[in-house]
């Protein structure tokens, strides 16, 4: 069954996706829904009221209003701060060598990346981005792996158990990562929680870790908390970066890349 296939991060991600839908579970229904015991429910609902994710109540939980419910879809987040995203994109692609094995999320920065990879004939890339995969598709130029899955038109890509399989059994050189909210403190986030699964199998499978974010991301509240910064190689972020917040990144052990418009 499902439940004895999941571990207990990708439980807790399907426990507040029914929450969203939902607004309420039941301990003895996600019991027999997942295949495990009432205790092992649980631990899981204490686990995300721990985190601020939901509202525990006698029998189960209920979801609060918390969220980027305004969060813009993935078209319109492509047309935010474009010049800061694409010198972003320029500043990460002339980090990677042709010979490697890379992974792309599915951010509209990161999905910026994938023209400049074109000439790279010997790259490997595996995503699960529908614009990466559209861009490199159509290029005699790296070798591209689809993960698979379901289709998620609000971020443009495949997510679900089958891209979260495929990715947990890859190893890679780098991957490059999107986020919604960065913070010292407070870690990096993510406002679609399909692809936080995604993301935090993503940074057990790779060597390095880039985290591609505008300075405006900076100043956002957090939402699904993917991880904290300790587990960052860099952030590349753009020029508009304040003094106190590149500081403060700086003195939590976080490498800061200022990527500077053309």
């Amino acid at each position: 069954m499902e439940g004895q296939r999941l571990i207990a991060s990708q439980r807790q991600l399907r426990i507040m996706e029914l929450l969203r839908r939902q607004g309420v579970v039941a301990i003895t229904e996600l019991a027999q829904a997942f295949a495990v015991s009432a205790m092992t429910i649980r631990r899981d609902l204490d686990d995300l009221g721990r985190q601020g994710l939901l509202q525990r109540t006698h029998g189960g939980a209920v979801a609060l209003a918390i969220g980027p419910v305004d969060d813009p879809i993935y078209t319109q987040r492509q047309q935010i701060r474009a010049a800061a995203k694409q010198a972003i994109a320029r500043t990460a692609a002339s980090l990677i060598a042709s010979h490697e094995l890379i992974l792309l999320d599915s951010g509209s920065t990161v999905a910026a990346m994938a023209p400049l990879l074109t000439p790279l004939s010997d790259l490997t890339v595996i995503s699960y981005s529908l614009p990466v995969i559209q861009e490199l598709a159509s290029a005699y130029g790296p070798r591209l792996i689809s993960t698979g899955g379901s289709f998620d038109p609000a971020i443009s890509a495949f997510v679900g158990p089958l891209a979260e399989q495929m990715l947990s059994e890859v190893r890679v050189d780098a991957v490059f990562l999107g986020a919604s909210s960065v913070s010292a403190v407070d870690g990096f986030s993510n406002s679609s929680l399909p692809n936080l699964a995604l993301q935090r199998i993503a940074l057990r499978a790779a060597r390095n870790v880039y985290l591609l974010a505008d300075s405006e991301k900076l100043t956002r509240p957090p939402f699904w908390l993917v991880a904290d910064m300790g587990q960052v190689t860099a952030l590349i972020t753009d020029s508009a970066i304040t003094s106190g917040a590149q500081q403060a990144l700086e003195q939590h052990g976080v490498q800061v890349v200022i990527a500077t418009e053309r």
